[in-house]
């Protein structure tokens, strides 16, 4: 967010919710002196890093960060979530506020979780990528646009109705173990992303036509970069019969028009996210460098990314 454009919308009592995407950062300095009002609670969304001590340090007075544990994290476990704050009080509201919306766990649940993470796993392994290629499901239809929340003037916590059952199934012991472990190897995870997104920057850097993310000291979910809008498909389909997968993540809603979001509506038309995780090697990512730097030459020969 533009700190300008949201200190002028720091007025009155409001939350403030940084989403950090991809891992990427805010300048607390920066939007601590612009902000005229502070905000009553700052929701800091971690789900696309890794909770390493410099991120949790950041955390003061009733900040509250969370992480996520579901696909596509960088701590994948299989489902779940956590959350860090200082403050006790709001610890012990957010969690009776979980606990009202939780099913109980059953053995089907727990079996269930324990095919999903197997097999979510192994087919991030080169060797059965190509199979899970040749799988991968068609998209799903886009659901209906989401209706505004309805206004709830009563004083106690009413749990949201109509929460969709999966998102009220609760963690089961094999989540909570992988968890734990994922949290006692998050300084190893912290800089092998590190190291694979400094790789990439370097294979890139001089690759003519794309937008480099800043350096970050963080680790990032995806190394990101940037093309021109109307050849981003192109190197996406590309690079697909290369295989190697570009996920697009936040793609604008349906049912927002572009005029209202004029930025992110841009910006998410030129994102391609490359793969950063555990299983790649130094060599994998010497070949998605040079497959990138083939297709931009090809789609993008005379394009200089602003």
């Amino acid at each position: 967010m533009d700190l300008t454009a949201l200190a002028a919308a720091s007025s009155g009592k409001y939350a403030l919710v940084l989403s950090e995407l991809y891992g990427l950062t805010y300048d607390l300095a920066a939007l601590q002196s612009c902000a005229l009002n502070p905000p009553a609670i700052r929701i800091f969304d971690m789900a696309m890093t890794v909770p390493t001590g410099p991120l949790l340090k950041r955390l003061t007075g009733n900040d509250f960060g969370v992480i996520s544990f579901g696909l596509g994290k960088c701590f994948y476990a299989g489902w779940g979530g956590m959350g860090f704050t200082n403050d006790r009080a709001l610890a012990d509201e957010i969690r009776r506020r979980r606990d009202s919306c939780l099913a109980p766990v059953s053995l089907k649940l727990t079996l269930s979780r324990i095919v999903q993470i197997y097999v979510r796993t192994v087919v991030h392994y080169c060797g059965l990528y190509g199979i899970a290629r040749i799988l991968r499901r068609k998209p799903l239809a886009k659901e209906a646009a989401p209706q505004p929340p309805e206004q709830n003037s009563a004083s106690v916590y009413q749990p949201p109705a109509g929460l969709p059952l999966p998102w009220k199934a609760p963690s089961t012991y094999l989540d909570r173990r992988l968890i734990l472990y994922n949290l006692r190897h998050a300084h190893w995870h912290a800089e092998l992303r590190l190291a694979q997104a400094a790789r990439y920057h370097k294979n890139l850097q001089h690759v003519r036509g794309l937008g480099l993310p800043e350096h970050s000291n963080h680790p990032l979910s995806f190394y990101t970069i940037r093309v021109p809008a109307h050849t981003k498909k192109l190197i996406q389909d590309d690079l697909w019969q290369r295989k190697i997968s570009t996920g697009t993540l936040f793609d604008p809603e349906s049912h927002i028009q572009p005029e209202q979001f004029p930025n992110a509506n841009r910006i998410a038309g030129e994102v391609l996210n490359l793969p950063i995780n555990t299983t790649l090697k130094d060599r994998d990512i010497d070949q998605i460098c040079q497959c990138v730097a083939q297709c931009a030459s090809i789609h993008l020969p005379d394009a200089c990314y602003p």
